[in-house]
Order: structure tokens, then sequence, then C-alpha cells
């Protein structure tokens, strides 16, 4: 949902890159960097 979410957001302001950041727990994070073609 975040993934989809980011995309949508990135499409209305055409923007090339977004961030996604998750907390896992215990410690552990993750981050996926959205590339779109313009």
């Amino acid at each position: 949902r975040q993934v989809v979410t980011i995309m949508h957001d990135m499409r209305k302001r055409n923007l090339r890159y977004g961030l996604v950041t998750m907390c896992i727990g215990g410690g552990q994070r993750m981050a996926e960097v959205v590339e779109r073609k313009v």
C-alpha cells in the first residue's frame, strides 16, 4: 500500500524519485527508492 501511495503522489506532483521507509520492529528498518520514468 505504501508503494502504491507514493507512486500516485509522484505522478500527481510530476516527481521522478520517491522514498518509502518502514519500521519493522526490534530495531530493524527498511527503505525503498522508487523511480518513475517521466
